[in-house]
C-alpha cells in the first residue's frame, strides 16, 4: 500500500513539473516571437524611410520620381504611416525639432490625427532630415479628402516624389501615393 502512495506522489510531481516546463517554453517562445516580429517591422520601416530619403536626395529641383515600396505588415496590430514635418511647424516630434524631416511611424489602434502621428513618430518612428524648407506628404481620397500622411499597409505601393522651388527660392518636397 505504501508503494502505491509513493508512486502516486511521484507521478503527480512529474506531471506538474512537465506541465510547468511546457508552460515556460510556451511563454518563452511567445516573447521571442514578439521580439522577432517587432524587430522585423522596425527593419522594414527603416528600409522604407531610407529608400524615401535616398530618392529625395537623388532628384534635382523641378524633377520628380516614382518609388515602389512594400508596405509594412503589422499582423493587425496598428499601422505604419509616412509623414512629413516642416521646420517651422508647431506640431512635430522632438526628433524633428529644428529641421524639416520625413518619418515612418507606427500607430496602434489610434486615429491618425496630427497629434497622434507626432506621438507615434516620437515613440516608434524613424525620421530622416530632408535639407528642404518644406515637405508635403499627403493622400487624397476619391471624395477629395486630403490627409497629411501616406498609409503603409502591407502591399506594394507606388508613391510620387517631387522637388520644386517656390517663388521665395525655397525647396519643397511633395510625396503622395499614385492614384
Amino acid at each position: 500500500m505504501k508503494k502505491k502512495a509513493i508512486l502516486m506522489k511521484n507521478t503527480l510531481g512529474i506531471i506538474l513539473a512537465v506541465g510547468g516546463i511546457a508552460l515556460l517554453l510556451f511563454l518563452g517562445g511567445e516573447i521571442a516571437y514578439g521580439a522577432f516580429k517587432t524587430n522585423q517591422e522596425d527593419k522594414a520601416a527603416q528600409t522604407v524611410i531610407d529608400l524615401v530619403k535616398t530618392k529625395i536626395d537623388a532628384i534635382g529641383t523641378d524633377e520628380s520620381t516614382e518609388l515602389e515600396i512594400k508596405g509594412i505588415d503589422t499582423g493587425g496590430e496598428g499601422d505604419w504611416f509616412l509623414v512629413g514635418w516642416n521646420e517651422e511647424g508647431l506640431i512635430k516630434p522632438d526628433k524633428c525639432f529644428f529641421q524639416t524631416c520625413v518619418c515612418v511611424c507606427k500607430l496602434t489602434d489610434i486615429i491618425p490625427t496630427l497629434e497622434n502621428l507626432k506621438e507615434g513618430c516620437q515613440n516608434r518612428g524613424f525620421c530622416r532630415e530632408t535639407n528642404t524648407k518644406q515637405i508635403q506628404v499627403s493622400t487624397t481620397t476619391p471624395n477629395i479628402l486630403t490627409f497629411p500622411y501616406v498609409g503603409l499597409q502591407p502591399a506594394l505601393k507606388k508613391i510620387d516624389i517631387k522637388k520644386h522651388k517656390t517663388q521665395d527660392d525655397e525647396i519643397v518636397v511633395s510625396i503622395s501615393p499614385q492614384s
